[in-house]
């Protein structure tokens, strides 16, 4: 009986050793996929920031390049020492509509103080389904995308705004620009 009570024992403890053993594994597991988890994330971050961070390549105070585009849509335009600001669009993005009505209401609220131009790397067929030529802003039509290059631009929306000297003043997603900032560059 004496025995009997040992072995008993030991096969208690022999199932109690081997759940220990999986539950250990399965912490094992899962610590490492957490690991692999944050590691993933970790450097995801670290991918969007460098590709955000070198996307433009212009930094404030330098000077603008000129905007000179194959074809207008609409009016030409014609900048002489007067604050601009340049949105780079596209009409597949989910906001095109909306944005065209907020370009819309900027350069109408500014006219005569700041030129608005939306640069566009679509052709005029597809671009004046979203963009009114009525609109009080200028099209620059850019499919071979020299001024989006020249600008470094690697993701729409994306603006930039320049004061009367033709220096950056704001660059980044234009939905982000405030009423501010454009009236701290007009004055």
């Amino acid at each position: 009986p004496l025995g009997d009570r040992i072995v008993g024992r030991g096969e208690k403890m022999h199932k109690n050793w081997a759940t220990f053993i999986k539950c250990r594994i399965f912490v094992e597991i899962i610590t490492a996929r957490l690991i692999m988890k944050r590691f993933f994330v970790l450097f995801a971050l670290m991918i969007a920031t460098t590709i955000v961070a070198s996307a433009q390549n212009m930094s404030i105070g330098t000077k603008v390049p000129a905007i000179a585009p194959a074809e207008w849509y609409g009016a030409q335009l014609t900048v002489q020492n007067e604050p601009v600001l340049v949105e780079f669009f596209h009409t597949t993005n989910r906001d095109a509509k909306a944005r065209a009505a907020e370009l819309a209401r900027l350069a109408k609220k500014y006219d005569g103080e700041l030129k608005v131009v939306v640069v566009v790397s679509q052709p005029i067929e597809i671009v004046e389904e979203v963009i009114d030529t009525a609109s009080g802003y200028f099209v620059a039509i850019d499919t071979a995308r020299k001024i989006h290059n020249a600008y470094g631009v690697k993701y729409v929306p994306y603006s930039v705004l320049v004061d009367s000297k033709g220096r950056l003043v704001w660059l980044g997603n234009s939905k982000s620009l405030t009423d501010k900032q454009i009236e701290e560059c007009i004055e």
